[in-house]
């Protein structure tokens, strides 16, 4: 009977909808590096603590070896410089998650402002549908009253 809704601006909505879902995959992505940067740092927090209380557990009134003590001290300063490191990887990929996550909401920004568009254009193509259904409607109403009534034709 009447044509469906074709929209103009399909292409460019189907280009948000796929810009949104790679943006939803890079957070994903992004969120999952994060939660893999902090368990990191909270092992070698764990790797830390559990060293030192090892240390603390081998004490004892024995002499103390100096070479022993020298190792472990490396090894705790080379822990350290390994959190150091791994904070600054949380904080990174926590910035990333941020990015991300912003640029996602722009991106679903532009796509309802489409979206919003297509949904107004439709409604105002099904009311002028409907108007111009209504006159043809009216217009047969009106022939087949006219061609029943025969009082309309001697005037």
């Amino acid at each position: 009977m009447s044509k469906a809704f074709r929209f103009p601006l399909q292409k460019i909505l189907d280009y948000r909808e796929t810009m949104q879902e790679t943006h939803e995959i890079k957070l994903k992505k992004s969120q999952m590096n994060l939660i893999e940067q902090q368990t990191r740092l909270e092992s070698l927090y764990f790797t830390k603590d559990h060293f030192l209380q090892e240390q603390e557990r081998a004490d004892n009134p024995c002499p103390v070896n100096i070479n022993n003590l020298q190792i472990a001290e490396a090894y705790v300063v080379q822990l350290n410089k390994q959190i150091v490191q791994q904070k600054n990887q949380v904080v990174k990929s926590t910035r990333q998650v941020e990015t991300d996550r912003q640029e996602l909401l722009e991106v679903t920004k532009d796509k309802k402002i489409v979206e919003k568009l297509k949904e107004r254009q439709s409604q105002e193509y099904h009311k002028e549908m409907i108007k111009k259904e209504r006159m043809i409607e009216s217009e047969i109403a009106l022939r087949i009253a006219s061609s029943t009534n025969p009082e309309g034709e001697a005037a």
